[in-house]
């Protein structure tokens, strides 16, 4: 069942008051290149500064993000535009013996822990196996020498001259043991205290004090690897309570689990699954379909009442006390409906997009194909812009009536009548660029300030 065009899906909004429902008109402000890496350089097939990941710091001063060849960059906001703050390396290739693999240094996620202070941060970061704990700080003073001292001389007092301002990288913890299979998912609690590390089969619950223990709360491992029917995809803590959380799968099923009701999570307490059939019955292939409802990311609204999927072709909005069906299924690339096939071949099908709620959760972005990423409102309008640097860029003009699908077969794939999508693509597209994603994006926590990740880029758009 689709909302109505009208539709609002936060409890904070008042659906007659159109301005508390508008879209934000996102203009390009600034672009950052991660060009550290050599030209040419490449890692698994793809570039070493490719963007892995990226997280803005819960207070929004702070951009963090990742890349394959290991390094950690942090970008920091001065004067209204995000400049380079620190870039450290991470992790490094490593060798398991035991399995006889190597473990490449490929940034997979990263967290920002709550707390520290105004010169300090701490973070996360993770590659297939190992996590790591890392304290960003400004260190302004240096310890004076002792010059000439001897043994045996008089008792002196240390003590300490002004510097520069300089910045460090200081590896706090190493989380390491806890994942048999390649980790995929971080995210910290809200209180601070704790923060969950999601494989393939399994999620752990560690405690940031302690390294060398975590707790399994969630394991769908077979006891026969041979009737695996289901494989972790994402999972994100509840943003207000620290016993909930909620994890996804290829199925595109999203559970929700709490952990005062049982230590091991292994019966869900809601299970969100909206299925294939609408995609089946619309006359995509069963094969696809299966493909295609993928969870790649899961995403809470920040007041905790609903939960956001990102799937490659869909947004699909629950409410955590509704499980019966989605609120809202929003399309995300009107042209991807009849590329499904064309993606497959090109193997971009199963690439991971993130999605972003606005700071009062009235709007939500999410990255597509061909550099290109959408933000939606409650009023059911929709704004497209493209990530291009200020003079290549292209966004959209004046809001037209949303075109119809060529097929009307594909019509049922998605049903989207319900909800008036007033902008086109900013260009009709005969060929898609599947190597410009812009899988990676992250709305500021307090200002309409969006960063997207693409290619080797961090594009920053600001509503203006």
């Amino acid at each position: 069942m689709m909302l109505s065009s009208a539709s609002c899906f936060s409890p904070a909004v008042n659906c007659g008051d159109s301005n508390s429902m508008a879209v934000p008109n996102f203009k390009f402000t600034h672009v950052r290149n991660n060009s550290d890496g050599e030209e040419g350089d490449e890692i698994d097939g793809e570039s070493s500064g490719r963007i892995k990941c990226l997280k803005f710091s819960p207070d929004g001063e702070m951009l963090a993000f990742g890349d394959p060849a290991g390094r950690v960059t942090i970008l920091r906001s001065e004067l209204g535009h995000f400049d380079p703050y620190i870039s450290f390396q991470s992790h490094d290739t490593e060798f398991d013996y035991l399995k006889s693999q190597s473990i490449r240094e490929k940034i997979k996620c990263i967290e920002w822990l709550k707390g520290g202070g105004q010169h300090s941060r701490n973070i996360l970061s993770a590659n297939e196996k190992t996590i790591k704990l890392w304290r960003i700080a400004e260190q302004n003073k240096a310890l004076l020498p002792d010059g000439d001292a001897t043994p045996g001389s008089a008792l002196r007092i240390p003590q300490y001259v002004d510097i520069p301002p300089v910045v460090k990288a200081v590896p706090k913890r190493v989380f390491a043991n806890g994942h048999t299979y390649n980790i995929h998912s971080l995210s910290a609690s809200p209180d601070g205290e704790t923060f969950l590390s999601a494989d393939e089969l399994r999620i752990n619950l560690w405690n940031c004090n302690v390294a060398n223990e975590s707790f399994n709360v969630v394991d769908i491992k077979p006891s026969n690897m041979n009737n695996l029917k289901d494989v972790i995809t994402t999972a994100e803590f509840h943003p207000r309570d620290s016993n909930v959380f909620a994890y996804g799968s290829i199925t595109g099923a999203i559970r929700l689990c709490d952990m005062r009701a049982r230590a091991l999570c292994d019966k869900h307490s809601k299970l969100f699954d909206y299925g294939t059939e609408s995609l089946v019955s619309g006359g995509m292939p069963q094969i696809f379909a299966e493909q295609t409802v993928c969870a790649g990311h899961v995403k809470f609204a920040h007041s905790g009442r609903y939960i956001a999927s990102r799937d490659v072709l869909t947004i699909k909005i629950w409410d955590i006390n509704m499980d019966r069906e989605p609120l809202d299924i929003l399309t995300v690339q009107d042209q991807l409906q009849d590329r499904v096939r064309e993606m497959y071949e090109n193997e971009v099908l199963f690439e991971r997009f993130t999605l972003a709620w606005s700071p009062n959760d009235r709007n939500i972005s999410t990255g597509s194909m061909d550099g290109l990423f959408r933000t939606f409102g409650t009023d059911g309008r929709s704004v497209i812009n493209e990530a291009f640097s200020h003079e290549r860029r292209r966004s959209t003009g004046t809001p037209t009536t949303r075109r119809r699908r060529k097929r009307d077969a594909r019509r049922h794939v998605i049903s989207t009548n319900s909800i008036d999508f007033d902008c086109e693509s900013p260009t009709s597209f005969t060929q898609f660029d599947y190597d410009r994603r812009a899988q990676y994006i992250d709305w500021h926590p307090k200002e309409d300030i969006l960063a997207v990740g693409c290619a080797e880029q961090v594009f920053f758009y600001e509503d203006l």
